[in-house]
């Protein structure tokens, strides 16, 4: 939290997103699958968690631009859900 505190008044901004995305390959050479998870969470700018972002994606490759920008825009729309409620 302090941490966050800090840099919130170095550089002014209002949400501080910490994440991972895991990435796993089943199945043998021509009949790969695989399989992503994206997880943000979502800190204020005091350092407090105040939400949460999962998105699981099966059978998809996020190495394509237009299916990367597809789940971006999902990605956005879930924090505005998470934090103003839309």
């Amino acid at each position: 939290g302090k941490e966050i505190r800090e840099l919130a008044d170095e550089n002014g901004f209002r949400y501080f997103v910490q994440g991972a995305i895991g990435r796993t390959e089943t199945g043998l050479l021509l009949d790969l699958e695989e399989n992503t998870l994206v997880f943000l969470e979502i800190y204020n700018r005091e350092g407090r968690r105040i939400g949460a972002i999962s998105l699981s994606v099966d059978n998809e490759t996020l190495k394509e631009a237009s299916f990367l920008q597809e789940i971006s825009q999902e990605i956005a729309e879930a924090f505005d859900r998470e934090i103003y409620g839309k």
